[in-house]
């Protein structure tokens, strides 16, 4: 084997290598990008919850102790998680057709 053949097959080598690297990188992008979204859509469930149950709270505070300690520790856990102070609001239901 030559030095240019021996070149040319590190050079095919090096391609082939590259190629796979940069798609081994996009999907690994992809699935960080698909955990993400993931992540922002539960947050934002978790935080809708949270909402209701606090501005309830606020509109009718619990009598009892116990009560009014879980009121206050879920508004904590409303603000440490950075959950909105207004709610957040839920698409218009669509309407059914009947066929």
């Amino acid at each position: 084997m030559t030095a240019a053949d021996q070149l040319r097959a590190l050079r095919r080598g090096t391609l082939a290598n590259t190629l796979a690297w940069l798609a081994v990188m996009g999907l690994v992008g992809g699935g960080l990008y698909f955990v993400d979204q993931r992540d922002a859509e539960r947050q934002r469930e978790i935080c809708g919850l949270i909402i209701v149950s606090d501005d309830s709270y606020r509109a009718n505070p619990p009598s009892l102790a116990g009560g009014r300690s879980f009121a206050k520790a879920l508004h904590d856990y409303r603000i440490k998680l950075g959950c909105p102070d207004t709610p957040i609001p839920t698409p218009a239901p669509v309407p059914a057709t009947h066929t």
